[in-house]
């Protein structure tokens, strides 16, 4: 009896572990919105933090790169609006994503923390009119933006843009792009604001509304490494991001287990 617990208990450590190995620490989570609730008004985030947020305007359930997702029509007042708390104003970020978007010749936020008065934005993650994938933040000097390859074909792309003190990238797919557009390389300190996280247009103004589906939203208060960006576009966030709390409960799970 006790060498059958023992190797129950030799199971459940390696399944945890072999499950964790790309897994992100709890507290550079700030928020994962998975879209996977298929009905309803609300997003939930799946992190421990309960950042859950609220959909505006008429935003439909459609069929996501996992489970299910949101549509956004492309016009100003639909988006899904995350309230701000100070844990949410960052000097390190990154920002995830899958998108599938329609090329509208127009500027398509993604997923931005802005405040509607002075275009104060912390981070974001948008589209250009000429339908290329760029990344950033704003800081005291201005714009500091990396503008990537075109991404409005109307076909699944994983979008991400990191932050790490040092450098900003933006992943498009998984490929890196560092060649900096607009701004500074590194050492910016991103603008502190109390506007929201919002998904699918820049503030609760409603600009530059984004037109497509967007899935897997997962916000973080550090620089993701190119290792974790691809294995979130891999396995996904509840692959990837979500594990961690399994390494979490190894303590608990461990405590509660009774060799014979």
């Amino acid at each position: 009896m006790k060498n059958l617990n023992l190797f129950i208990v030799v199971l459940i450590v390696t399944a945890i572990f072999a499950t964790s190995c790309f897994a992100i620490e709890v507290e550079a989570i700030l928020g994962l919105w998975l879209f996977d609730e298929n009905k309803g008004n609300i997003v939930s985030d799946s992190s421990i933090n309960g950042r859950n947020g609220t959909i505006k305007g008429d935003l439909k359930w459609v069929k996501g790169k996992f489970d299910s997702a949101l549509q956004f029509p492309g016009q100003s007042g639909n988006y899904v609006m995350i309230p701000h708390d100070d844990g949410l104003n960052v000097k390190t970020f990154s920002v995830t994503a899958w998108v599938n978007l329609v090329n509208k010749g127009a500027y398509q936020a993604l997923v931005e923390k802005s405040e509607v008065a002075g275009d104060v934005r912390n981070f974001y993650l948008a589209v250009t009119p000429e339908g290329q994938l760029y990344g950033g933040a704003k800081d005291k000097g201005g714009w500091n933006s990396i503008i990537a390859d075109k991404i409005t074909d109307e076909q699944w792309h994983h979008a991400a843009v990191t932050y790490d003190m040092k450098k900003i990238l933006v992943y498009l797919d998984g490929k890196p792009f560092s060649k900096v557009a607009i701004g500074a390389e590194g050492g910016i300190e991103p603008l502190q604001n109390k506007g929201p996280i919002v998904i699918g247009t820049t503030n609760e103004a409603g600009n530059e509304p984004a037109q497509g589906i967007i899935d897997e939203v997962g916000v973080f208060n550090r620089g993701l490494t190119e290792t974790e960006v691809k294995a979130i576009m891999q396995k996904g966030l509840k692959s990837s991001a979500l594990a961690v709390n399994s390494v979490k409960k190894l303590t608990i799970t461990w405590g509660n287990i009774k060799i014979f």
